[in-house]
């Protein structure tokens, strides 16, 4: 009752909000091409970080009663040893590992069925395999008992096991991400190796284990626990590596397997860009339609350079981070 009714400094009229509301309205126009690719890269990292999540814990407690489980020193039946096949499986393994192989062709029939694009498949087995062989490598850090000779003969025949089954059934969906297994595989051959000393000569690291750094390789010489008729790793050794990593080049000893990396939007969708340029449209169809969406990026984004030859282009690369996956 104080105020002016003729004062309109402190209250805004119908015509300025309607101002205001056309103003954004253009505004949220101009950035709608910007919005839905910050929404679907939101959409997408959840989506592809909770199933990676659900998938990989569904793994781990798997492997905990075949490949990391506290009993894999425990004595054999004789009928179980006289059952072992040639590539040191038992049939009890061989149950168990499948479990984790049918989880994976599972899922390879999932996306075929939804029709997720091939190159997305292969980075979510990609990133499944390196869990796989990161917790293999992370228990022989975090557990002294597992740092020996015995495991890493028990790891081996479960790795190639695992192996064999990306070769034989992967495709085009699981390409390359046995590789993944690497870093767990070289983790073996060093706990099975006779002469630990002759991974001083570089040369021989390069060989037997290339993606395993010297802080890593420090640790597991350090509580590797000998055989009942093995000797120690020499002291010497130890320091003989450490002399050679330096003093400012300490690296994590364990393998991160929260972090998923970033991978680009484009493997999201199913058809290819040259699909698009190659659809059946008639010629005075496509043309017109052509232009329109040339015509509508200048629009959107003034400032950026069109190619005339590629109207369905993005301006810019655009990537999807997944969240943690702990």
């Amino acid at each position: 009752d104080m105020m002016d009714k003729n004062d309109t400094s402190h209250s805004p009229i119908l015509r300025n909000i309607e101002s205001t509301r056309s103003s954004r309205a253009v505004r949220s126009g101009v950035h709608s091409f910007h919005d839905f690719m910050e929404h679907l890269k939101s959409t997408v990292g959840r989506t592809y970080g909770s199933t990676l999540r659900a998938v990989t814990r569904r793994l781990e407690f798997i492997m905990e009663r075949s490949i990391t489980s506290e009993t894999f020193n425990a004595k054999r039946s004789g009928a179980a040893v006289k059952s072992v096949s040639a590539a040191g499986l038992i049939p009890a393994d061989v149950s168990v590992l499948s479990e984790m192989t049918t989880i994976l062709a599972n899922l390879v029939s999932v996306f075929q069925q939804h029709m997720i694009h091939f190159t997305l498949a292969q980075r979510f087995f990609s990133d499944v395999f390196a869990f796989i062989g990161g917790t293999i490598f992370n228990c022989v850090i975090l557990r002294q008992q597992f740092s020996c000779e015995a495991f890493g003969k028990h790891v081996l025949p479960r790795i190639e096991f695992l192996e064999r089954w990306v070769d034989d059934f992967g495709a085009v969906w699981i390409e390359g991400a046995a590789g993944r297994l690497n870093i767990a595989k070289q983790m073996a051959h060093v706990l099975c190796l006779k002469d630990k000393s002759t991974l001083l000569d570089e040369k021989v690291r390069g060989k037997v284990c290339p993606d395993i750094s010297i802080a890593q390789l420090k640790h597991f010489l350090a509580q590797f626990t000998p055989d009942e008729y093995g000797k120690r790793i020499p002291i010497s050794v130890i320091q003989g590596l450490q002399n050679q990593q330096g003093r400012y080049s300490e690296s994590r000893a364990l393998m991160d397997l929260a972090n998923v990396p970033p991978f680009p939007v484009d493997i999201v969708h199913y058809m290819e860009k040259q699909d698009a340029f190659n659809t059946s449209l008639p010629l005075h169809l496509k043309a017109p339609l052509e232009q329109e969406i040339v015509e509508r990026r200048k629009q959107l984004h003034p400032n950026t350079r069109m190619e005339a030859s590629s109207p369905f282009r993005p301006s810019s690369r655009q990537f999807v981070e997944p969240p943690g996956t702990p």
